[in-house]
């Protein structure tokens, strides 16, 4: 099959291409041009990996008319990894990125006379403040939301749904990316790595806080945690990127995270027991203070959303329909996440 993928520089992006491309994949990726020498050199082993220059948020997609009807007229699928990915992100980014980008996607996607299949990567975090259990096939449940990426990856998501084509669509909603589960190695501060990066702040502190009773800190102790590798997880799309062919299902979405996800709780307690802080996490209530608490720890408002959610997210669909997917444990990948932010936030 050959392929266009949006987003293939990207982390999770760049686990992705690879894979495909060992399956044998013709894939075009999608760069822009000021990036295109650095990732000429990621992709330099594979042959059938062609990159193209354009960025999803100008209408036309790509720089050059030639290539993108050379594109148009060979590509039987499409993956749309791209997207502006920041918690803390203002809304006109996140808006430009997300939602006018997914946009231009489909309308390119329309003009492709061969295409069969358009995987569009989305989040968890479509969930927003909605608290039970969330079904693959569900997405508007009346959630709100407490930031912009959030938001506008349900407006995107929204979008692929309504696309009334015959062209055949799945949605992959990723947990929270982390590191590689070999050597838990990420390249930016994110997700639980925040955690890390507050406990590297306090770790002149070690001694005194251990002396507490208690550290009350912002958090629902049993509010799960809906991690995955981003190694896993490129696992998990690119089965299904490779078996979509084999499906006459017009529509599928799939919740990728982890079949064993620590608890908020859990992974609290095994983050201050690794880094040496000999004191108890006390879950304080969910109440209107706790911005003002993130804010003076360090640490982002917008992980309150997180932090204190009483979402479960169902695997029914993608357990059914990928039986032999390889297990995503947190038991086995802890180890080498915090061997990496040892080094990392601790300097050992």
């Amino acid at each position: 099959m050959k392929l266009l993928v949006t987003g293939g520089t990207g982390y999770l992006g760049q686990y992705l291409v690879k894979k495909l491309a060992k399956d044998g994949q013709k894939i075009y990726v999608l760069v822009r041009r000021r990036s295109l020498k650095k990732y000429q050199k990621s992709f330099a082993e594979f042959e059938n990996v062609e990159l193209v220059l354009g960025d999803i948020t100008n209408p036309d997609i790509f720089d050059e008319e030639s290539v993108a009807e050379k594109v148009k007229s060979e590509i039987e699928g499409i993956v749309h990894a791209a997207a502006f990915y920041d918690l803390e992100g203002d809304y006109s980014r996140s808006f430009l990125f997300n939602v006018v980008g997914t946009q231009n996607v489909l309308y390119f996607s329309r003009q492709c006379p061969e295409l069969q299949i358009f995987h569009h990567i989305s989040t968890v975090a479509v969930a927003g403040d909605f608290a039970g259990s969330l079904y693959e096939e569900v997405l508007e449940c009346g959630q709100s939301f407490n930031n912009h990426y959030a938001k506008t990856k349900y407006d995107s998501e929204l979008l692929v749904r309504q696309w009334e084509t015959n062209v055949k669509k799945r949605i992959y909603r990723l947990g929270v990316l982390v590191g590689d589960s070999t050597n838990g190695e990420i390249p930016k501060v994110d997700g639980p790595y925040y955690f890390f990066n507050l406990l590297a702040k306090f770790k002149k502190k070690r001694n005194l806080i251990s002396k507490l009773k208690f550290l009350p800190l912002p958090f629902e102790g049993n509010s799960v945690f809906p991690m995955i590798p981003v190694d896993h997880a490129a696992d998990h799309i690119a089965s299904g990127v490779l078996q979509s062919e084999l499906s006459l299902e017009p529509f599928r979405c799939y919740h990728v995270i982890s079949q064993q996800c620590p608890t908020v709780g859990q992974f609290m307690h095994d983050a201050m027991d690794e880094f040496g802080f000999k004191v108890k996490v006390l879950p304080l209530p969910k109440n209107a203070l706790n911005k003002l608490i993130m804010q003076q720890i360090g640490l982002p408002k917008e992980l309150l959303s997180y932090m204190y959610s009483g979402c479960h997210y169902d695997k029914g669909q993608i357990e059914k329909d990928f039986p032999n997917m390889s297990k995503s444990l947190y038991s086995e990948y802890k180890r080498p996440l915090f061997n990496f932010a040892t080094r990392k936030f601790f300097g050992s």
